[in-house]
């Protein structure tokens, strides 16, 4: 600490004099006085904030700058950067637009453009103010006549990223992003930097994997690592082979996905990049998932998921960081135009050794304030540290917590689901797919064995997933076992009636004032295995019989169990008469609420119903198979939308 403000006061006493030695230079020392200043700070814009605002401030302290307009815009650009790389767009902005002004007072095309360059892209890019587009036309058209082929470059280069940003929105123009990355490659044959080439290649390829058209942006991306491989510009490797994996994943080449995320993952841990580490992960989850690889899937999950919480701890971190920047610059702004003004009125009271005097003095307050702000800003950092490191902790404790009371919790509704051995003991010919969105399930399953030739059996939707629908399963699961434990000759459609009145009760929502409405949507049926009968009653949920290549729906009461539903409502009873291999389909509403496909959209019922009409004559083992294949190739890249429940059995 010490050693770092021996320097800062070092660096200050070497700024400050220059004050003094050209208070009575002519014009054109000022002018290089200037221009080393600006130096300096472009010389530091990129890491150290700090130094760069000296200067910057030191300029305004030591010349009129009234006499040098350019060279006052070009220390408001230097400067702006200096914020910019730094992160504080807001005062990068204010500074781009002093320097936008003075370049248009002076007529000043090229200054001009510069200026509007970087407004467009804080302003319609960073900040997304879609009319504010208009600054980066304005920038190219000048660029374009005065033929600045590095600056039409970047400028192409802003407005495809610009039109690339809107995806899922009305404003998203694929045409338009192509347009101008197109642009970009049509310059690479002239005196563009490799750099910059591999940039917008690797841009085209990002922009087609997220516009799913991954053919395309593997032609990109390859292109791009091999230019990176063949230049100096190493860096982007690691960057390009995780775009890639995501491109191998969804172009179904898992072997060669696998075997570049081994190839990858290592230098990416090693370069701590955490977004395209992230990227890694999640295609390394989704093919462990795939291949039924559930123990290592589960891994990379807790892997991903706690570096998603790095990645948003690090953005709080430097949020906080931010802040206490801004405050710091904001003080320092209004020190710098307090010194312009008091050098002004001591030129016109003060001749040049009165100047020297109050030079003098003001370096020696300068420095004991400087001391003084040094000295507390390293006290309130300590105090901020100590915080930081309490309440880190405390966040740590608390997520063990939750993830320890998740894991618990599903392992009580592991225990409350009827064991898939026992139902499947019964239903010797079937399958049940069940998947839940997140770690514990809304959707439950329920057997109840009454007789060697009767059993009970239920699909259920309980109102949301997670936490809080899997809590509602158990209250409704137990409600069904309650109602049939004591009125075992019930029909489903009087269970069904009972349940509903049970819930009700249980939850208090038969009182007006209370606002708790969840419930349930069911499909329960009785099934008589010997007799060849089947009686069938719905909350909401239909039953689907495959009977000789048609599939007949049986269609539910509209109106939930619990909730918003009356009490002792009354639910339909449908009896069904079953012949040899009719094949019977109970489900859950996640199946065909899951959005993916080639255009985004819901799966739908009409897709499920075709999907079983055509492979209906499938042993069902295989029919099993088709059915998770088409929901997971469905789905996609999406996230998971609700829990999924499927329920098929045949009657033999």
């Amino acid at each position: 600490m010490k050693a770092r403000i021996k320097k800062t006061i070092l660096a200050f006493l070497f700024v400050l004099p220059l004050s003094i030695l050209f208070s009575q230079s002519n014009f054109k020392k000022d002018s290089v006085l200037l221009k080393q200043l600006a130096d300096s700070i472009e010389k530091y814009n990129q890491f150290d904030l700090a130094k760069s605002y000296k200067f910057f401030s030191a300029a305004f302290k030591q010349v009129d700058l009234s006499n040098h307009p350019f060279r006052t815009a070009m220390l408001y650009q230097i400067m702006a950067d200096a914020y910019w790389y730094n992160g504080n767009t807001q005062l990068a902005l204010t500074y781009y637009l002093k320097e936008q002004r003075i370049a248009d007072s002076l007529k000043n095309n090229l200054l001009d453009a510069q200026a509007k360059y970087n407004i467009g892209w804080i302003k319609a890019i960073q900040f997304k103010q879609r009319d504010q587009i208009h600054y980066l036309y304005e920038a190219l058209k000048i660029f374009e006549k005065e033929k600045k082929i590095q600056d039409m470059f970047k400028t192409y280069d802003a407005i495809g990223s610009f039109y690339g940003h809107f995806k899922h929105t009305s404003f998203f123009n694929k045409d338009s992003t192509i347009k101008y990355y197109n642009k970009c490659l049509e310059l690479s044959n002239v005196d563009i930097k490799p750099r910059n080439i591999i940039g917008i290649k690797v841009n085209l390829g990002e922009f087609y994997n997220e516009y799913g058209d991954y053919k395309t942006a593997h032609n990109y991306l390859i292109k791009a690592l091999n230019l990176a491989k063949k230049s100096s510009f190493s860096f982007y490797i690691p960057v390009i082979k995780s775009l890639l994996v995501e491109t191998y994943f969804n172009l179904d080449s898992i072997d060669k996905a696998k075997q570049l995320i081994k190839e990858v993952e290592p230098e990416i841990r090693k370069n701590s990049d955490r977004l395209y580490y992230k990227i890694v992960l999640e295609a390394k989850h989704k093919i462990y998932y795939l291949e039924n690889d559930y123990k290592n899937a589960y891994l990379t999950f807790a892997k991903l998921k706690v570096l998603i919480d790095t990645i948003a701890e690090y953005d709080e971190n430097q949020s906080l960081l931010q802040q206490e920047t801004n405050y710091l610059i904001t003080k320092k702004d209004k020190e710098v135009k307090q010194a312009e003004y008091q050098n002004k009125l001591e030129e016109e009271k003060n001749k040049t050794n009165k100047r020297i005097i109050w030079s003098l003095i003001i370096v020696v307050l300068s420095i004991i304030f400087l001391l003084f702000m040094i000295f507390r800003n390293y006290k309130q950092k300590q105090k901020a540290n100590k915080l930081l490191e309490s309440q880190n902790k405390i966040i740590v404790e608390k997520k063990h917590e939750i993830e320890q009371s998740i894991k618990y919790a599903l392992g009580i509704q592991n225990a409350i689901l009827p064991a898939v051995s026992e139902i499947i003991a019964f239903f010797k010919s079937s399958f049940l797919y069940y998947l839940p969105k997140d770690i514990v399930s809304g959707d439950f399953y329920w057997y109840s064995n009454i007789n060697k030739n009767h059993v009970l059996f239920a699909v259920a939707d309980c109102t949301g997933h997670g936490v809080p629908g899997a809590l509602m399963s158990m209250v409704c699961s137990d409600k069904l076992n309650m109602v049939t434990a004591k009125h075992e000759n019930a029909k489903p459609n009087e269970i069904l009636k009972l349940v509903n009145n049970e819930i009700k009760q249980s939850l208090k929502q038969n009182i007006e004032i209370n606002k708790q409405r969840d419930g349930m949507d069911i499909a329960l049926i009785s099934y008589l295995p010997q007799d060849n009968k089947l009686l069938y009653s719905g909350a909401n949920r239909p039953l689907w019989i495959l009977k000789n290549n048609k599939l007949i729906e049986y269609a539910p009461t509209k109106q939930s169990i619990g909730g918003y539903t009356e009490l002792n409502a009354l639910y339909n009873l449908q009896e069904i008469i079953l012949e040899k291999n009719d094949l019977i389909i109970l489900f859950t509403d996640g199946v065909v609420d899951q959005f993916g496909g080639e255009k985004g959209k819901k799966l739908m019922t009409k897709t499920l119903k075709n999907h079983f009409l055509e492979n209906s004559s499938l042993p069902l083992h295989e029919l099993e198979n088709k059915t998770k294949k088409l929901f997971t190739q469905w789905k996609g890249s999406y996230e998971q939308v609700d829990d999924v429940l499927i329920f098929v059995f045949k009657h033999v």
